[in-house]
């Protein structure tokens, strides 16, 4: 329905009104080959390595589920063209997809990037979507999910270990102390 109003203090204006319309080209395109895969319980198990022409939809999220061996890091990035607008990936922890453990956005080449340090295998989540706020109605992309040994993890620590808290501080000598590492799991 076209609403037209007079909310002038004339009596009468002329208007002319050009009204035509075009076939959404979101529902025109073939959904990917993973669906259905729009809920945190449908979620589609996915090996490592490239998922290539994956296709997101407005009001459609894509799940995926990776397993992530002990001490090993779970690297996905989202590629797709940024022209248009942006899509969103999530790197989620729990079942219900309600942790989220890191995500990225806008860039058109977006990696989230986590380790699992449980003791266990886990299984870890990914979700693609809009930003909040953001006009995109669909979008083609490609999605490479990476699973490897940590590299912080296979190096070797250095010779002030354990000092991994203010409690177990090593005292160091005045002078240039070269050769030390820390990384984020391993202070």
């Amino acid at each position: 329905a076209v609403r037209v109003w007079n909310n002038s203090e004339q009596d009468c204006n002329d208007y002319a009104l050009n009204f035509s319309t075009i076939v959404d080209p979101c529902l025109q395109l073939p959904d990917d080959s993973l669906e259905p895969n729009d809920d945190c319980a449908s979620a589609t198990a996915l090996t490592p390595g490239p998922q290539f022409n994956l296709f997101w939809v407005e009001n459609d999220p894509d799940f995926y589920e990776v397993v992530v061996p002990n001490g090993e890091q779970l690297s996905a990035t989202l590629q797709y063209s940024p022209i248009g607008g942006g899509l969103e990936i999530a790197l989620l922890e729990d079942s219900f997809c309600v942790v989220v453990l890191d995500s990225a956005s806008h860039s058109g080449n977006d990696t989230v990037t986590y380790t699992n340090l449980t003791g266990s295998a886990q299984t870890y989540r990914l979700r693609v979507d809009v930003p909040q706020f953001a006009d995109t109605t669909c979008k083609n992309y490609d999605l490479d999910v990476v699973v490897a040994p940590d590299p912080c993890l296979t190096g070797s620590d250095d010779t002030f270990e354990q000092n991994d808290d203010c409690a177990s501080a090593v005292s160091l000598p005045v002078g240039n102390h070269t050769g030390l590492f820390v990384s984020g799991s391993d202070r």
